[in-house]
Order: structure tokens, then C-alpha cells, then sequence
């Protein structure tokens, strides 16, 4: 088999590249090594959104999480084991000994960076039953992979084991060397591409000469009113894609498509959205009508998909063979949608083309957004899809392969997109609209490193533990009658449980345990059917809220586990309840599966198995009751054309061979197909059954609930809140300075109408763990302010005025710098007495003094070809420093080969440096930029008669990592400086 490889394109050039070099090397290894193995780089998954280590490899030899980094030189661990976790790696380049902070994303260092993925993994084993069973988490190794070559300052700690930090070049040996129980197998591989997913990589990108499509899309400046009436009445198929942080915005743009169609005789026009959810949602907040995707594009024929992979042979004379297969629901025939009809795809921010599959169906391809432009035929039709939504809001898989994202749209779609995005502006705005805005610029600008607060009590408010509590139980004191209108959002699971215990004994005073009056969230979608037959079926879909009436049975159905020679307990509780989120408020019955409401969506690996034992046993049980035989499937067997000819080939066979005629081979050939329609048949009948058990059983059509007053952000996506508490604190594993963070923090405080109030905020700065560095003594070096200078002029004639001071064996560059600094600098009383040339590379000019009883003497060096390349004084009063060094930088001012103008940068540092400059000015200081290189720039900063200078280091992901004084007049303007730099922060 060898190595297969899959790969997410990250964000950076450089981890592509890496990844890509990694690959090709790894690929010849496994061939010549005859190894198995699956490469997952840049692997994501919704489920598991804290792993984001650069790759996985499964091989013959063990499970690797990696993690690349593009640096080469000496690499100084901590010297200390206990500081090997908790403190900084640098890198020393050889060159210039300069020393770069190597962080591990948002955490400290690489090895607390993969410590914390190595947890996530622990997760992701044990909550799948195939890795849980073939896959030792303990034994999952940790490896820092460098471009290199690079040298270890020490070895890594022997109290870390199983964690590892080598270079490309050395990638192969330790391979070989290493060694664990976790060994590959086509199991465990298909489970780690279903958690995440990934296409296959392209190894070579091969140009087939074929027509290049031109780039088709517009970017829609100001002017829209015109691109709608250019896409409305245009006669092909297009799609308009329209972003918005304003959800009323967002409304206001479907109502006026609708408005707009019936000018340009469009026979059809509907909108849709996520789900049947977002739907209810939708039609809350606004009353526009929306239909579901799932309930619209899907339902045709259903199939039967064999999850095995390609390739490998089926088992026909298999019993079970029809329950190793997945069902598929297929997209419907789209004939009820006119070719020219206009579909607004509202909240398009939630539709993605991420896999979303369970093991025992999946819609369509699995990806919403790939079978929604299908089903549309758009460009086989004249069909338009108006997609409408929040570009920084969470998604429901991969924000940026959602049906906003114009790069993912036009690699599905070759005809023309329009896009308009409002870009968010934070004049004049205050409290939560400001602190939205400046979450959207940063994940707009996908630089995250200043998150700042600006409380206004009218709508951002900040709270203590005891705040929030009081806002509990004014909140949910009594039992709701209708959806909740104010929420609590954390992060994590265990955190909403916790919280809504506290609820319940507190505000409610109804125990911990389910109780009468509980506020419900369901996360599945269920069919309760009408058993008395007066009623309506009674549909209940994921996001819906209900309460407790009352609790009226207890259902426990035990699971044995014969290699275990132990029982599973699966409960179940049938609840009377009211359905809040429906209208009229209906009561109706409904079984809640008590495992999964207990372990607050945490089942254990045995307790997954058990289900699944259970729901083969329910529909084993009912196709006892519905034998196949007797089924429709049956009947449509027997009457297919194919049957009816094999059965007559096959008799013929039969007779034959009784004669003894060599036709054995051609009989079982003929037995062989016809068992393959058999089981084609029964597959159908397979599938019918699934469908049929899932949605009348009423234990298998339990609900999957939790508490309701306190939910996790991502549970709240698509819901409207009048008021909301926000723990804006994830946890102590989670970093905050990365685009996950901030369009979490987004969607938490988007989610309230009126009040968003913050508890535990986690504030972001430049200035983060920035350090300020002095270890110079207090002396002005004027030298390190002209050493990369030079002066050099064409010509010049000496002013009348210093004719008879101008000694004439002065080279003319060295005539020219004297009579410029002198020009300048007798402005400050210093007067040119005369000039002297000492040897050919230096010569001096003595200057009196203000005070008359001191002469200045300035020496002029030059390269031996004439420029000059320093000017310095001999020997100075601190006094006289500011005019000199004033004097000094006019004359390089006046150089034809002068330095280019300092461009200011206009990155992240143009606003944190104007503040520097402007709060230096409010205290009649002044601070210059005079240099400008890559990660590095170079400020003086003068104060009075005290000045120094100082180099600031910066790294690609916005943040100042140290400031380092160069020279200093005294260690007052030092203190002055770092107030000043660090200053609010």
C-alpha cells in the first residue's frame, strides 16, 4: 500500500513547502522500507478544534503528532529539566548572534505546544471505538520536526518521554529507530481520516494546457443597488455573495431581493438556510419564510453506500453483509425548481463544504455546500444563488470553506461571483459594537494581537462571579413558559453542566437531579409519532428548548459485553414536556436517552458500542417481524428482468452438470451473480428498514438533551439572546492570541440583543510577555549613531565666511561636511576656529565654545577614496551632545548617496509607534524611527539634554518580543523610556 497522503493547504507559504519537501522524502522511504502509512497534514477537525498540530503520521512503528518549524541555527533549550517545559527556546543565527524567541503558537514553547495536542489526541482515542481499541494513547509520540540543519544546546530531559525534536535530514533515522505498540492498520487509518478529514494531496501539479479560466471574481466597491440590478438581470447563472456583521442588515437585503425580481420577470424565487433550526430562528428574529437544505435538496431515491474501501472484495456469501454499509441520502430530482429561478441562501455563514457524516447515514456527498451548487445545476441552467451572511461568525465546519468564502465558491462554480463585503469600521462606535468590530478587523485582517475591552454600561459590561449570580437567579428564579430570552455562554461542556446544577439548586431549588420545571436543549432531531390517532406527529429538531412537565417511566435495557463478561446499562426516561420552541406550546411524550444527558454528551467508548448493539438488535428484531421474503424488495427481486434470466441460465447449468457436463465453473458464475442482485435487494431492504426503526422506534428516537439556561457558544450559534453573561475565559490549555479565539468571542457576544456581560475577560497586547532589556552602561556612544552613514558630494564651494579656516589639503568631501556641521552648529554658538588633516583617513575641525573657556574638537574619517564615514567629537561635555548629533545628521541630510528616507512601517506597528511618538511629544520629548529592518527597528529618544537609543524586536504574528537598549546618557531616560512604552498595557 505504502504511504497515503492527505493534506489541508494551510494559511503560510512556508508550512506548505515544509509539508511538501517532508512528503516527498517520506514517500520514497515507505517504498524502500516496504512501511504502511497514513500522512495527515494540516489535519482539522470541528469535533476536536483544539488540535491543530501541522500533521499526523500512523505507520508500522507508531502514531507521530508533528509539528513543523521553519528554523535553522543553534537551538538554546533551557538548561534545567524542570524549566524544560515552562520556560522560552531561543534560536542563536550564526551570523549575527541574534536571538529569537521560538514559541509553539500561542503557548510558550514547542514541547507545552504538543504537550497540549498530545491531550486533545488522548480525547480523540478514547471517544472513538475503533482507535480506543487499537491504539495506546500513552504511546502517541510528540515530534518537533526543523527544516534545520540545526544544533541542540542539550539533549531533551529523560522526564519527557515519548517526545522527540529533530531536523528534515535526520527524519529518516528516526524513523527507523523509533518504536511503539501503535502500529498501522486499515482500520485505525480510515477512523483518523473520518475525525479529519482531508483531500488527497497533490503531489504534481500538472498544467494540461487546457483554456485558463480568467478570474471571475468582482469585488463590489460602493455602488450596490447597481450590481443587484447587473445580477438580477443578467441571463446566465451567477452568484452574489453578500457579508454582513449586522444581522438586521442581512434581512433587510432578502427582503429587497424580493422586492427587486418582479422587475426582471424571475418566474421563482425562495430562500433557504441551514437547517430546520436556523429556520425557526430566522423566522423569529425577522418572519421571513426559509426552507431547510436538508429537507429541500435531500430525500430522493435512498442508496445504500459500502464504506469499505475501493478495491477490496466483498464476502457474498456474507449473512450480515447488508449492515456494513452506510445509507445515503440522495439529493431529489430538481425539477420543482425553475431554471431561472433566484435562490437566497440566508445565514450562508453556516453552510460549509466539511464532511458531516454519522456511521449510519449521510446525506449526499457529505458536504452541504458541494450537493446544494449541484443540486442548483448552476451553469447548466440560469439559476442564481444569493448567498447572505456574518464572514466572522462560527460555522458548522470550516469557516473558510463556507459558502461565503469567494475562493471555495469559485473552485465549484465557473461562472461569475460577485462579492460585497461591509468592512467593518470602529469610528465611532463604543462597547459591544466596538468590541465586534475590532474582533471582525482582526480575523479580516488574520493578525490577533490586541484584544482590549471598552466597557459601556449600556451594552458591554464587566462582572464578578457575584454579579453573575445575581443575574442567574433574576433570570431563572421561575420556570419558562416560553424560549429562554437571556442565556449563559461558556466554552466547554463540563463548564455548562456545573453552572446548571448551580440553577438548579439555587435558583430553582429543585435538586440535582431532573426534575419537574427543567429547561431542556435538544441536540438532536426526533419523530414522535401520534399513538392515540387524533394527534399530529410531533417534530422536534436540534437547537429546540422544551420543559419538564412531569417524569412517567424508567426504561433500562442491558447490553452484554461477552468478552467482557460484563452488561452495559442503557436508560432511558420517558418525559411529559412542553415544546417551547414550537408554536401553541404543545405538550407531548418523548423518551430521553439518560446516558447521554448524565455523561453531558460524553459517552464512554462502551456505552457508544452499546448502542450501537442495541439498535442492531432493534432492527434485527423488526426485520424478524418483516421478513425479507415478504418485503417489497422481495418482490421487485423476483420480478427483475435479470432474475428471471439467471434463473433460467442457472436451471439450464444444473441439468447440464447432472449430466456430467464440464459447465461447474460457468454454474457457479452464473450462482455468483445472482447472489450479487440478491444482495443489491437487500441492501434496499436494509436500508428501509434503518430508516423506518430510526424514525418509529421510540427508544431509538430518544432525544439527546442538556440543561438549557447555560450553554456553550457554539450551541448558540444562530440564536438571539436579549441579554447574555459571557465566561470569556476557555480554559487554561487554550491559547487567545489565534483566529479561533476571537470568532468564538465574536459569536458569544453577537449572540445578545441588548446586554453582553463579560466575566473572566482575557485581554490581549502587543507588549505581551515583551521584555525590556538594559544592560549598557550610562555613556552615549556617538559613534553607533553615524557608523552606517556615509557623505558624499559632487562638488562644493566653500561659503566666504570659512574661506581662511578651510585648510586646502582637506579632501573635498571632508571641506564640505566641516562647512555644513558648521553652518548648523554655529546657530548654537559654536564658532569654527580651524581645521587640520591628520594622515589620509582623518581630519579635525576645532570649534569654540558658548561658554569661551572650551574648544570642541570634531573628527572627520573618511574611507581613503574620499566619502566621509563618521563625525564625532573628540572630546564633548554632555552638555553639547543634542547640537552635536543635530549638527552631525544635517550633514548626512546633505549627502548625494545619503540613506533612503525611513519608510514608516504600515503594518500592526504604525499605531502602537504614533503613540509612542505622540505621547513622547504630550511630555516634550521626541522619538524618531531611524532604522528599519526585518523583525527589528531603531528609535533615539530624547528628553531635555538625555537621550537614548534602543532596537525593538517583532515577530510575523503582531507582537513586540523585546525591547533592547543600545546607548543611554543615564539610566533616568531608561526608566522614562519603559514607562513610557508600556504604558497602559
Amino acid at each position: 500500500m505504502g504511504l497515503e497522503i492527505r493534506h489541508n493547504r494551510a494559511e503560510n507559504f512556508h508550512e506548505n513547502t515544509q509539508f511538501r519537501r517532508i512528503a516527498l522524502n517520506l514517500k520514497q522511504l515507505f517504498i524502500s522500507k516496504g512501511w504502511d502509512g497514513l500522512l495527515l497534514g494540516n489535519p482539522e477537525s470541528e469535533i476536536f478544534s483544539r488540535f491543530r498540530a501541522d500533521a499526523i503520521l500512523l505507520y508500522n512503528h507508531g502514531l507521530l503528532i508533528i509539528d513543523l518549524k521553519d528554523y535553522q541555527g543553534k537551538i538554546n533549550l533551557p538548561v534545567r529539566d524542570d524549566e524544560f517545559t515552562i520556560n522560552k527556546w531561543y534560536l542563536e543565527t550564526e551570523n549575527d548572534k541574534f536571538r529569537l524567541e521560538i514559541k509553539g503558537a500561542s503557548f510558550i514553547n514547542p514541547f507545552i505546544q504538543l504537550k497540549s495536542y498530545r491531550q486533545v489526541m488522548y480525547e480523540v482515542i478514547s471517544n472513538n471505538i475503533i482507535l480506543n481499541s487499537n491504539v495506546d494513547p500513552s504511546r502517541v509520540a510528540a515530534v518537533n520536526i526543523f527544516s534545520g540543519p540545526i544544533q541542540l544546546s542539550r539533549e531533551t530531559p529523560r522526564n519527557v518521554p515519548f517526545y522527540v525534536i529533530t531536523q528534515e535530514s535526520d527524519l529518516a533515522n528516526f524513523l527507523y529507530d523509533y518504536n511503539s505498540p501503535n502500529t498501522y492498520s486499515d482500520e485505525s487509518s480510515t477512523a483518523l481520516k473520518q475525525i479529519f478529514s482531508a483531500p488527497i494531496w497533490e503531489e504534481h501539479i500538472e498544467n494540461n494546457n487546457e483554456e485558463i479560466h480568467e478570474n471571475k471574481i468582482h469585488e463590489i466597491d460602493d455602488d450596490l443597488e447597481t450590481e443587484f440590478n447587473l445580477f438580477l438581470g443578467s441571463d446566465e447563472s451567477e452568484i452574489l455573495v453578500l457579508d454582513s456583521m449586522n444581522y438586521s442588515q442581512r434581512d433587510e437585503w432578502v427582503r429587497y431581493i424580493y422586492s427587486r425580481v418582479g422587475n426582471y420577470n424571475i418566474p421563482q424565487t425562495e430562500t433557504w438556510t441551514h437547517s430546520s433550526r436556523i429556520r425557526e430562528k430566522i423566522k423569529k428574529r425577522s418572519r421571513i419564510a426559509t426552507h431547510s437544505l436538508y429537507n429541500t435538496i435531500y430525500g430522493g431515491k435512498t442508496q445504500v453506500e459500502d464504506t469499505k474501501e475501493i478495491g477490496v472484495e466483498e464476502d457474498i456469501n456474507s449473512e450480515n453483509e447488508e449492515e456494513d454499509h452506510q445509507v445515503v441520502i440522495p439529493l431529489k430530482s430538481d425539477l420543482e425548481i425553475d431554471k431561472r429561478a433566484v435562490i437566497i441562501l440566508h445565514e450562508a455563514h453556516l453552510v460549509t463544504r466539511s464532511l458531516n457524516e454519522s456511521e449510519l447515514f449521510r446525506f449526499g456527498s457529505g458536504r452541504l455546500l458541494e450537493d446544494l451548487l449541484n443540486f442548483m445545476s448552476l451553469g447548466k441552467t440560469k439559476r442564481k444563488l444569493v448567498c447572505i451572511g456574518d464572514p466572522f461568525f462560527l460555522s458548522y465546519g470550516k469557516e473558510k470553506e463556507s459558502a461565503l468564502g469567494v475562493q471555495t465558491l469559485s473552485s465549484l462554480f465557473d461562472g461569475k461571483i460577485r462579492h460585497y463585503r461591509q468592512v467593518p469600521n470602529e469610528l465611532n462606535l463604543e462597547g459591544k459594537d466596538l468590541l465586534r468590530t475590532k474582533l471582525a478587523l482582526s480575523i479580516n485582517n488574520n493578525i490577533f494581537n490586541d484584544l482590549q475591552y471598552k466597557w459601556e454600561e449600556k451594552n458591554l459590561v464587566n462582572v464578578d462571579k457575584s454579579k453573575v449570580l445575581n443575574l442567574l437567579r433574576e433570570w431563572f428564579t421561575t420556570i419558562l413558559d416560553s424560549e429562554p430570552s437571556n442565556a449563559l455562554l461558556v466554552y466547554k461542556n463540563d463548564d455548562a453542566k456545573t453552572t446548571n446544577l448551580w440553577i438548579k439548586e439555587n435558583c430553582l431549588n429543585n435538586s440535582k437531579e431532573l426534575s419537574k420545571g427543567d429547561l431542556l436543549l435538544i441536540n438532536n432531531n426526533v419523530t414522535i409519532a401520534d399513538d392515540t390517532g387524533f394527534g399530529e406527529v410531533t417534530r422536534l429538531f436540534n437547537g429546540m428548548y422544551v420543559t419538564i412537565i412531569e417524569i412517567l417511566d424508567l426504561h433500562q435495557e442491558p447490553i452484554y459485553f461477552k468478552k467482557a463478561n460484563q452488561n452495559i446499562i442503557l436508560e432511558f426516561v420517558k418525559l411529559k414536556v412542553k415544546c417551547l420552541s414550537l408554536e401553541n406550546k404543545p405538550e407531548t411524550e418523548v423518551w430521553l436517552y439518560n446516558n447521554y444527558f448524565t455523561s453531558n454528551g460524553n459517552l464512554s467508548k462502551e456505552e457508544q458500542i452499546a448502542f450501537l448493539m442495541f439498535t442492531n438488535v432493534r432492527i434485527t428484531k423488526f426485520k424478524k417481524e418483516n421478513d425479507f421474503s415478504e418485503s417489497i424488495e422481495y418482490t421487485r427481486f423476483v420480478q427483475d428482468t435479470q432474475y428471471t434470466v439467471l434463473k433460467k441460465e442457472i436451471n439450464e447449468y444444473k441439468i447440464k452438470f447432472e449430466k456430467g457436463e464440464r459447465v461447474k465453473t460457468k454454474l457457479e458464475e452464473l450462482e455468483l451473480e445472482l447472489r450479487k442482485l440478491e444482495r443489491k435487494y437487500k441492501r434496499k431492504y436494509h436500508q428501509r428498514i434503518v430508516l423506518q426503526v430510526s424514525k418509529e422506534d421510540p427508544l431509538l428516537n430518544s432525544i439527546k438533551a442538556n440543561y438549557g439556561w447555560c450553554i456553550t457558544v457554539h450551541k448558540s450559534v444562530g440564536s438571539l439572546f436579549e441579554k447574555v453573561v459571557i465566561n470569556a475565559k476557555q480554559g487554561d490549555n487554550n491559547g487567545i492570541t489565534n483566529e479561533s479565539y476571537y470568532r468564538w468571542l465574536y459569536s458569544g457576544v453577537s449572540s445578545s440583543i441588548s446586554n453582553a456581560y463579560i466575566i473572566n475577560p482575557q485581554e490581549i497586547s502587543q507588549l505581551k510577555d515583551c521584555q525590556f532589556e538594559d544592560l549598557v552602561d550610562d555613556i552615549w556612544i556617538e559613534v553607533e549613531a553615524v557608523k552606517n552613514n556615509s557623505f558624499e558630494l559632487d562638488k562644493y564651494e566653500i561659503p566666504f565666511i570659512f574661506e581662511g579656516k578651510i585648510n586646502s589639503s582637506l579632501l573635498l568631501n571632508t571641506k564640505a561636511a566641516i562647512c555644513i556641521f558648521s553652518e548648523f552648529i554655529e546657530k548654537h554658538g559654536f564658532i569654527l576656529e580651524q581645521t587640520t588633516r591628520s594622515g589620509d583617513y582623518l581630519s579635525k575641525a576645532t570649534f569654540s565654545t558658548p561658554e569661551n573657556n572650551y574648544n570642541l574638537v570634531m573628527v572627520f574619517n573618511n574611507n581613503g577614496k574620499g566619502t566621509i564615514t563618521s563625525i564625532r567629537p573628540e572630546k564633548v561635555k554632555s552638555d553639547f551632545l543634542d547640537s552635536i548629533e543635530r549638527a552631525s545628521s544635517h550633514v548626512w541630510l546633505n549627502s548625494i548617496n545619503k540613506k533612503e528616507e525611513i519608510s514608516f512601517p504600515v503594518d500592526f506597528r504604525k499605531k502602537r509607534y504614533e503613540k509612542w511618538i505622540s505621547d513622547s511629544h504630550a511630555i516634550g520629548a521626541i522619538m524618531n524611527l531611524i532604522e528599519s529592518h526585518s523583525y527589528q527597528d531603531i528609535f533615539i529618544y530624547s528628553i531635555n539634554l538625555s537621550k537614548i537609543k534602543f532596537r525593538v524586536n517583532y515577530d510575523l504574528k503582531g507582537f513586540f518580543t523585546k525591547i533592547t537598549v543600545l546607548s543611554k546618557t543615564g539610566n533616568e531616560v531608561s526608566n522614562n523610556l519603559k514607562n513610557l512604552l508600556f504604558y497602559g498595557d
